[in-house]
């Protein structure tokens, strides 16, 4: 579910380094047990360091809400991690996101307001077979500007 109930303006940063692009981390939260909550939130963990270790800002909402099951409906959780996304210039999803329902929700509303969308991976090597696949989406196209900048001036380090 995707709900949007205001128009947003573009008073977003200029984009001189990493950290002035913000990363959303989506996966599988809930589950079964307390141990398997665990294991997902150490995999989105796991996932996010990867993102900050490469110099990016990142929203993982699993460590946000962590073990606060029951202090409110898991439709008020999965509203606020909607509204955390949003505020992301992109969205990154974990391997095993399919098989969740709030992570696909996540995506569907990432994909219907334009948000830069990447699957199962953590890191600037990856967007580079995405630099060119959102031409005039606004942010997008200074992310993707500055994207294929860093590429190119760290073409010789890159493993690809």
């Amino acid at each position: 579910m995707c709900l949007i109930t205001e128009e947003r303006g573009n008073n977003m940063p200029e984009i001189k380094k990493r950290t002035d692009i913000v990363v959303y981390v989506a996966g599988p939260y809930r589950a079964d047990t307390i141990n398997g909550v665990h294991e997902n939130c150490e995999r989105a963990r796991e996932f996010a360091v990867g993102w900050w270790r490469q110099g990016f800002t990142v929203i993982c909402p699993h460590m946000n809400s962590r073990f606060m099951d029951g202090i409110v409906s898991d439709e008020t959780f999965l509203a606020g991690a909607i509204q955390l996304m949003l505020r992301a210039d992109i969205v990154s999803m974990m391997p095993g996101w399919e098989e969740s329902q709030g992570a696909m929700d996540e995506e569907n509303c990432a994909l219907l307001v334009g948000k830069i969308v990447l699957y199962d991976n953590c890191g600037i090597g990856e967007m580079a077979g995405h630099v060119d696949r959102y031409p005039d989406a606004g942010r997008n196209t200074e992310i993707m500007t500055f994207i294929k900048s860093e590429l190119e001036s760290q073409k010789d380090k890159l493993p690809f």
